[in-house]
């Protein structure tokens, strides 16, 4: 992750437009969608997923969907009224962020949640042509 982070730049994305993950018929997932610099972003993911691949690690088969989960759907209880607030934030546009490094996270989950601790960190850090 190292070497992949030192050969990319920092780069921004906006962020918006709340939907279902990963469709609406099946949601498990409320999510904003990134928009923006997302070629940089598939590149890196990319990179990641060769460079994974080639250590012996299991990457990820099923194509790349940027996205930010706002929360997990547990019971299809009240689904409806998620529906409906969801439908009214489809549009909704939350402004701008920097993507300028790496994180990788191991979640655990529990009854009561998840939980995430930070493995490795690394701040992308090629000079921006």
């Amino acid at each position: 992750m190292e070497s992949v982070s030192q050969h990319s730049s920092p780069f921004r994305v906006s962020v918006g437009g709340v939907h279902f993950f990963p469709t609406d018929k099946n949601p498990r997932v409320i999510s904003v969608g990134l928009r923006g610099d997302v070629e940089s972003l598939h590149a890196l993911q990319l990179t990641l997923s060769e460079r994974c691949r080639a250590a012996g690690l299991t990457a990820e088969d099923r194509p790349f969907r940027p996205h930010v989960t706002l929360a997990r759907i547990k019971s299809m209880r009240g689904l409806p009224g998620l529906r409906d607030v969801v439908a009214m934030h489809r549009a909704v546009q939350l402004g701008e962020m920097v993507v300028d490094r790496i994180t990788l996270y191991r979640s655990r989950l529990h009854p009561d949640g998840a939980e995430y601790d930070v493995l490795y960190e690394s701040f992308l850090s090629a000079p921006q042509v």
